[in-house]
């Protein structure tokens, strides 16, 4: 069921919500791992597109982000014949098994199973290790409390800029804000509103339109 994730991000492509917005919708909705996994696949869908993967890859992309997910979930964290203990494997290219296997390195060589650095880490890979950092900071457990998408992005930008790859987080950085335009917000004072605007320089502090319609701007240093 693979291709469960790419089956779903078409079905969504043309609808009111984004992409980011059914995530969140999922979120709310089903607290399971696969649901979970299927977010992550989500997500890899829409950075690849805004990377400019072709329909097969982005299908494939989603193939491994599952994939991906799945040999996490079973306690395959290193590369130990994983090859000889899967069934099925002739249904799926070597792209994405490569990219499957190979989401948790990082750019630095922090990463496993091989400590692979920067280009030698599969173009699916990389896509894949941003979606699996934002699915995981934007979802409560037992050891963290579930971050806002815009806490989530401003944590991205400072700690894991050495660690993923640069361009692909990059364009995630910038490109994500603006599919929450329109979502509804409350803020910390215990006023709530709407995302009317995201300014690129600050993706996480967008503009809002608050009931009474009054539209703050929370890079000022009055609301900031």
């Amino acid at each position: 069921d693979l291709e469960k994730g790419a089956e779903i991000a078409k079905e969504h492509e043309n609808s009111v919500l984004t992409i980011f917005q059914l995530v969140e919708e999922i979120k709310r909705e089903n607290k399971d791992e696969y649901s979970n996994m299927l977010e992550t696949s989500l997500i890899s869908y829409s950075l690849g597109k805004w990377l400019g993967f072709n329909e097969n890859e982005l299908k494939e992309i989603c193939e491994a982000s599952l994939l991906s997910s799945i040999l996490a979930y079973v306690g395959f964290d290193k590369e130990l014949k994983i090859k000889e203990m899967l069934s099925g494997l002739e249904n799926i290219s070597e792209d994405v098994l490569e990219g499957a296997l190979s989401s948790h390195e990082r750019t630095d060589g922090s990463g496993y199973p091989k400590g692979l650095t920067k280009d030698d880490i599969h173009p699916y890979a990389r896509v894949i290790g941003v979606a699996e950092v934002y699915q995981l900071l934007t979802t409560e457990n037992e050891l963290r409390k579930k971050l806002s998408a815009f806490e989530a992005v401003k944590l991205m930008e400072r700690e894991y800029i050495t660690k993923l790859d640069v361009k692909t987080l990059y364009v995630f950085l910038h490109r994500i804000g603006s599919k929450f335009i329109g979502s509804s917000v409350r803020l910390s004072d215990g006023n709530s509103g709407e995302i009317v605007f995201v300014p690129e320089n600050e993706v996480s502090m967008p503009y809002i339109k608050l009931k009474d319609g009054k539209v703050i701007n929370l890079q000022s240093d009055e609301h900031k």
